[in-house]
């Protein structure tokens, strides 16, 4: 990973969504950014706590990608409206890879469209090498599924943030 730059990403859902961002930003300032995955049903809560918090946060330099791109109503006013710096292409479409030139049309028109709103875009559900070779094929280069690696359990975070803490202080962070 030498010359890229590690970014620690989380799925922002569930349990109350204000103590898990608040605990994050006290525990980890911005040594490394942290990208906060979030599905629109929490962003468009327009007055909510949750709003706030992430607003604060993104003036802190946090980054935010929309999870689950493509699966809901308003994803596309969502890219315009909101400071997302990144989408997550949802596995539902890139299941159909190898299997459907419509599945292929929509992930790549989907990556075009990112790109185009200057997004990072990850293709989601890679599962498999072949997965991971269509991916590639299409003009993806950043891929998430349990090819790569599985999801950990958020009693297990305060642990992670310590190693990556520690790993980036040896960096000069």
């Amino acid at each position: 990973m030498q010359g890229q730059q590690a970014v620690l990403e989380m799925v922002a859902s569930g349990k109350p969504l204000d103590q898990s961002l608040r605990a994050i930003a006290e525990f980890f300032e911005s040594c490394l950014p942290i990208c906060l995955e979030i599905t629109e049903s929490h962003w468009l809560d327009t007055d909510g706590p949750s709003r706030r918090v992430l607003s604060r946060l993104l003036d802190r330099g946090f980054l935010l990608a929309l999870d689950d791109f493509g699966t809901g109503y308003a994803s596309l006013v969502l890219l315009r409206a909101f400071p997302f710096n990144h989408v997550k292409v949802d596995r539902s479409f890139v299941q159909g890879l190898g299997q459907s030139q419509e599945a292929s049309a929509l992930c790549r028109a989907m990556l075009e469209l990112g790109k185009a709103c200057r997004l990072q875009v990850t293709a989601e559900g890679g599962e498999t090498e072949e997965q991971r070779r269509i991916h590639t094929e299409l003009g993806y280069i950043r891929g998430q599924g349990y090819l790569f690696a599985r999801p950990k359990p958020e009693a297990e975070l305060p642990s992670l943030l310590r190693e990556m803490l520690s790993e980036a202080s040896q960096h000069g962070c």
